[in-house]
């Protein structure tokens, strides 16, 4: 074992016969110390590869991010439309706007879709040229009073009739009754869900 006060770059070697410690040496090396040259640290290290250059980004036009119309194949998709009814009469379906009236015009300013223009008699004259308005919206029917004359009256199911005035817009459920006057009453019916490409009930069940 080697003292503790030896370093690993120190070696013994045997002192020299009659040699005195301090005598003959410098002051700071005594005659057994031999001084060894210092010697780099070796690197154990891995060295790591340079990273490859990654590839430019390339911008995607807007134009791409677009589907076409057309592309789209809803031919499957459920169809959800209120319905809706003139004096008891059929059913029709609320998939576009209707415009009601003694004699309706459409607006200056049409919207993608084209709205429905239904005449009605009014020997008192009492309905406007474009009396009312039905729309859906979402998951609602909006029925607006498009200033009409003598104004519209709104019956939802166990609710009390509101009377519109001119301009005037109020959410209409199933059920509700709106009298535009001299006894044409329009009524919205339930939604009914149906597929375009499903058969007839009584095909299914013969």
């Amino acid at each position: 074992m080697r003292p503790a006060d030896f370093d690993d770059d120190t070696v013994l070697v045997p002192r020299a016969p009659g040699t005195e410690r301090g005598t003959g040496a410098p002051a700071e090396f005594d005659e057994d110390t031999v001084i060894r040259p210092a010697v780099a640290p070796v690197s154990t290290a891995v060295p790591v590869p340079s990273p490859l250059p990654l590839p430019p980004v390339v911008p995607v036009p807007r134009s791409a991010t677009r589907v076409p119309p057309g592309r789209i194949d809803d031919s499957r998709a459920p169809i959800a439309a209120y319905r809706w009814s003139l004096n008891d009469g059929p059913a029709r379906s609320l998939d576009r706007p209707v415009l009601v009236g003694r004699a309706p015009r459409l607006p200056r300013v049409v919207d993608d879709v084209v709205p429905v223009l239904e005449t009605v008699t009014s020997p008192g004259k009492l309905v406007s040229s474009t009396h009312v308005r039905l729309e859906r919206q979402g998951a609602s029917v909006v029925v607006t009073d498009l200033r009409s004359t003598n104004g519209t009256l709104v019956t939802s199911p166990g609710a009390v009739r509101v009377a519109l005035g001119p301009g005037d817009s109020i959410v209409a459920v199933p059920g509700t009754l709106i009298d535009i006057g001299d006894e044409n009453v329009i009524e919205i019916l339930p939604m009914e869900r149906v597929r375009p490409s499903d058969p007839p009930l009584e095909r299914l069940f013969p």
